[in-house]
């Protein structure tokens, strides 16, 4: 009983530090680009060439604390009106592992390239972000390590 109680308060607190780095904005970075629902093939490509070049260039500054290398790539979709962000959604892309990071890139580019965004009419502004797990955990690693 006592083992499943110091389990349970462990978990407790990774999750609290976890939800503390993501609100103090740690833990990801985040990226928007123009773009219409009804965007033609070329700027399209541009689009997720840029988005592709982006997270290649994010990873390798991402911590990786007792090897934790595993990421999360969200797509947010809003409408933005000088200051103003109307928020349209979101779509959630399979986690995956730096190890199998070109493979996971690479689907991510060819799912921007095959989206349908006319269901979205007001869209104009794409948002990818990307979660790297070991920076949200190792603020609490750090503060175990302390202990």
């Amino acid at each position: 009983m006592l083992r499943k109680l110091k389990q349970w308060w462990f978990l407790r607190r990774i999750e609290q530090s976890a939800r503390a780095t993501i609100n103090n904005h740690r833990g990801f970075s985040a990226k928007g680009w123009d773009v219409t629902p009804t965007l033609a093939f070329e700027p399209r490509q541009q689009i997720a060439d840029a988005v592709q070049t982006w997270l290649h260039a994010e990873l390798p500054y991402t911590s990786t604390p007792y090897g934790i290398a595993d990421y999360k790539v969200t797509l947010g979709y809003a409408h933005m009106d000088g200051a103003k962000r109307t928020y349209l959604g979101q779509e959630p892309l399979p986690r995956f592992e730096r190890k199998a990071a070109i493979e996971a890139i690479e689907a991510i580019h060819a799912h921007i390239m095959t989206a349908d965004w006319t269901t979205m009419p007001t869209l104009n502004t794409l948002e990818v972000y990307l979660l790297s797990y070991g920076d949200v955990l190792k603020p609490f690693f750090d503060a175990e390590a302390k202990r």
